[in-house]
């Protein structure tokens, strides 16, 4: 009856290891943030070629994450990227750490509820006042982004009317050589048409005067 016991106990530590290796240590779940903050943890799930860290919308129906960092190296209870909240609006957003397996499989944990604040909560001073830090006023140093800034990726791609100008060029061309050609045919018709009726003139003139 003990060996049973011992085996499920083994197996229990076994998959409570597992689950440490990929793990969100700080901000914890339901926690509060402001300013730049330090995402630390642990991604070093076994067979794992990379990790990648994401933010959401506390209500994220569509299931739409923004990337903020990833990673090749494993990381144990180290910062794993930094959040710069001041480009987001305050709000109940969540965290995702993703580690991406050799067997093509995908791990994640989620760090949810996580309440974003433009301003730091009141710390205690050593004499046990309430200290408020000094923050800018966004309604005079400009508004906070509602949406979060486009990543690398979304900035360098061209816009639509810079991507769609070299298409009008070669349709302007295109349209331009196709004109030059019908008028040039137009043209060699004409000339060829003039020349052949001055012939059918002078052929008549001719006649008339032969039989005169």
């Amino acid at each position: 009856m003990r060996f049973p016991i011992l085996v499920a106990a083994v197996f229990s530590l076994f998959l409570a290891q597992g689950d440490e290796s990929l793990r969100i240590d700080s901000p914890p779940a339901n926690g509060t943030v402001s300013g730049t903050v330090e995402i630390r943890g642990t991604a070093a799930a076994t067979g794992m070629t990379r990790y990648s860290v994401d933010f959401a919308y506390g209500q994220n129906p569509t299931n739409t994450w923004f990337p903020i960092a990833d990673g090749s190296t494993p990381v144990q209870h180290g910062v794993l990227a930094e959040w710069d909240t001041t480009l987001i609006s305050e709000g109940i957003y969540s965290l995702r750490l993703t580690a991406f397996l050799q067997d093509g499989s995908v791990r994640d944990v989620l760090a949810a509820g996580i309440r974003v604040r433009r301003t730091a909560a009141p710390a205690p001073s050593s004499s046990g006042e309430t200290v408020i830090p000094f923050q800018p006023d966004t309604q005079t140093s400009g508004r906070a982004a509602v949406f979060p800034a486009p990543t690398a990726a979304f900035a360098s791609a061209p816009s639509p009317s810079s991507a769609a100008l070299p298409y009008r060029e070669i349709a302007f061309l295109s349209g331009a050589g196709l004109a030059l050609l019908a008028f040039g045919t137009f043209w060699v018709r004409s000339r060829a048409l003039a020349r052949k009726h001055r012939r059918f003139v002078l052929q008549i003139r001719k006649n008339e005067s032969d039989h005169e």
